[in-house]
């Protein structure tokens, strides 16, 4: 044969070689689940996967839920919210499980008519009427947050079982033994009292997480945001059999269908 059949043939399989090179490059990453926290510029994302520990800003959870395409999500923010005929009861269940210093990292969550309106004055008129209760300034500032993740629910209801409501500090609280975290989440103590119980499950070092920060732009993460989207992701590394356990109450569902329920580590 002659050489130029054989160095056609070096050239196709160079070429074959090449393509398989970049079809595994195409291939998204096994995400098996995505820790979410809210941020004041949009949403933080942290997740472990092949490449090892990730760290994404979003400007929307919908943008974010597009983008990265996971199992379970779990995210610190209201789900399923209370109306004129089901109320969610689920926030009181979960501050009498914290210890007494943390119980008020967890407000009530606002209904879901105050969350829609237009401004505070009419949220607090509006959850009045149909709770009884007025609404915090917290939680009205969480309000748009709460509408985004509400909305993406009512219209895709194949999520609901995929994106669950958790609490980064009852998951630290869980993860250390039930025994009460010594500093506020802000301080320097507290961030690094929170990753020492992240670092029983994977290494994850300060620096890193200042690092990921500043490569992000400064200003649209804050580290405590970083680390409670973090310990989040851990939860789904506990699953068993393809679901979280969770806190629920009853009813189970609000007016829309949406599960009322918040995910809890599963630990032996």
């Amino acid at each position: 044969m002659s050489e130029a059949f054989f160095v056609a043939q070096e050239v196709e399989k160079k070429l074959g070689r090449c393509q398989i090179l970049q079809q595994e490059m195409q291939k998204p990453e096994t995400i098996r689940c995505i820790g979410i926290d809210g941020c004041p510029s949009g949403w933080c994302a942290s997740y472990f996967s092949e490449s090892g520990w990730n760290l994404r800003h979003f400007s929307t959870i919908a943008e974010l839920v597009r983008s990265l395409h996971t199992d379970l999500y779990f995210i610190d923010i209201p789900i399923g919210l209370s109306s004129e005929s089901i109320k969610r009861s689920v926030d009181v269940k979960l501050r009498s499980i914290l210890p007494k210093s943390f119980k008020s990292t967890v407000f009530t969550a606002p209904c879901r008519a105050a969350v829609y309106a237009p401004d505070y004055r009419e949220a607090l008129r509006v959850n009045k009427a149909v709770t009884g209760n007025g609404i915090s300034i917290q939680a009205w500032n969480l309000a748009n947050k709460i509408k985004q993740t509400d909305r993406i629910l009512i219209d895709n209801t194949e999520l609901r079982n995929r994106i669950y409501e958790t609490h980064p500090e009852l998951c630290f609280y869980l993860f250390n033994g039930k025994r009460p975290l010594l500093y506020k989440k802000k301080t320097e103590k507290g961030i690094r009292e929170r990753l020492d119980i992240i670092n029983r499950f994977v290494e994850l070092d300060y620096e890193t997480v200042l690092d990921q920060k500043k490569r992000i732009t400064e200003g649209k993460l804050t580290i405590d945001d970083i680390i409670d989207a973090t310990v989040l992701s851990l939860v789904g590394q506990c699953v068993l059999h393809g679901k979280p356990e969770t806190l629920g109450q009853d009813p189970g569902t609000d007016a829309e269908g949406i599960p009322i329920r918040i995910a809890l580590p599963h630990l032996n």
